[in-house]
């Protein structure tokens, strides 16, 4: 269970590429993480799906009408069953900046960041063997907070989504016995 991937070096100017590998084997099954208590009510939001008319190639498709029109989601990138990442995003699942990863900007300007760009890379290469990625994903709590200003009644939404990802990453690395496999050294040749 090996996710085999281009990389370029960031800001080459070369589109010449070296293989990635990261090996999925020990990763954390989304099956058993769905049964701790704690990740129970996570289920499948979106998923990768293949888009030629954009520069990343692909968009993320919202699958659950309730995350079309809502933010503050925590999510899980699963990818062959394994859990490769915990992430967050404010706004919908759908406007997560991962797409902003184009190989293009960057070999050419090094601009995207590297997580972009590097889970870019691994779903572009999953769409080519028709592998599918996965989104699983919940709300962060959210309350609506009234106060005034220059004599202005002002109500919105506000939420610990943040520290509720962090909370999720601890339990997500504890429950692995380390750091998963998307996190930290995104850039080396080989991880597992």
């Amino acid at each position: 269970m090996i996710i085999n991937f281009p990389v370029s070096k960031k800001g080459s100017k070369s589109f010449h590429s070296e293989i990635h590998s990261w090996d999925l084997t020990e990763q954390l099954s989304l099956q058993e993480i769905l049964q701790n208590e704690y990740f129970k009510d996570f289920k499948k939001i979106a998923r990768i799906k293949e888009r030629n008319d954009r520069a990343c190639g692909y968009e993320i498709e919202v699958l659950d009408e309730n995350f079309k029109n809502r933010g503050y989601v925590l999510y899980l990138i699963v990818i062959h069953g394994k859990v490769l990442k915990g992430g967050k995003v404010k706004g919908t699942i759908d406007t997560r900046s991962y797409p902003a990863g184009t190989e293009k900007s960057w070999v050419n300007n090094g601009t995207p960041s590297e997580p972009n760009y590097i889970y870019s890379q691994i779903f572009r290469t999953c769409l080519k063997l028709g592998v599918e990625v996965e989104f699983y994903g919940v709300f962060a709590p959210v309350q609506e907070s009234t106060y005034e200003f220059f004599g202005q009644k002002i109500t919105q939404l506000v939420s610990s989504y943040e520290e509720c990802e962090v909370i999720m990453n601890s339990t997500l690395k504890s429950l692995q016995g380390g750091n998963l496999i998307g996190e930290g050294d995104l850039l080396q040749k080989y991880k597992k």
